[in-house]
């Protein structure tokens, strides 16, 4: 099997890249001494990537200085919880459910968060609607180190049971 197959690439077909701090700034400097559509062509980079790249100068300089320029993402990428009361009054019915020995499933919970948000839309309808996806289900848990579990049974009896049984018997 050939290597170019393994590589990953964009949906035309291009080798995917992704660019260290330094060489974000350093494509930057060049635009900004040539320009956007020659640092493009040398760097073999898009020109809204570097469009995208000097809106965020500051922030990539920063970046850099605080982490010598070895990570590639800016802080605050990715989606962010904005429901934090949600989470809290959610992870109380689970363990409310739990303590009472009530079944909570997946798709429990993800209804009740459906309808815990609603009821909170209600109150403030300035609050961020979240899609609660199987993705959203896997986070969640991982944050509050919740696992699936079955519902289980004593299998075995306990000591006093089982001198009553011997009793019995003999």
């Amino acid at each position: 099997m050939e290597d170019s197959l393994l590589k990953p690439t964009s949906h035309n077909g291009e080798k995917v890249r992704n660019y260290s701090t330094d060489l974000k700034l350093e494509i930057l400097r060049y635009a900004e001494a040539n320009s956007i559509h020659a640092a493009s062509k040398k760097y073999k980079v898009d020109r809204n990537s570097i469009r995208d790249w000097k809106g965020k100068k500051s922030n990539l300089e920063e970046h850099k200085k605080s982490s010598s320029g070895i990570r590639k993402r800016l802080d605050g990428g990715g989606i962010h919880i904005t429901l934090d009361k949600l989470e809290e009054n959610l992870l109380e019915w689970i363990f409310d459910r739990r303590s009472k020995g009530l079944r909570v499933s997946r798709k429990l919970v993800k209804l009740k968060a459906t309808k815990l948000q609603e009821e909170m839309e209600i109150e403030d309808p300035t609050i961020t609607t979240l899609k609660f996806s199987e993705w959203w289900l896997e986070k969640f848990m991982k944050r509050n180190g919740l696992t699936v579990r079955r519902c289980t049974t004593v299998a075995q009896k306990g000591p006093d049971q089982l001198l009553d049984k011997l009793c019995l018997r003999s």
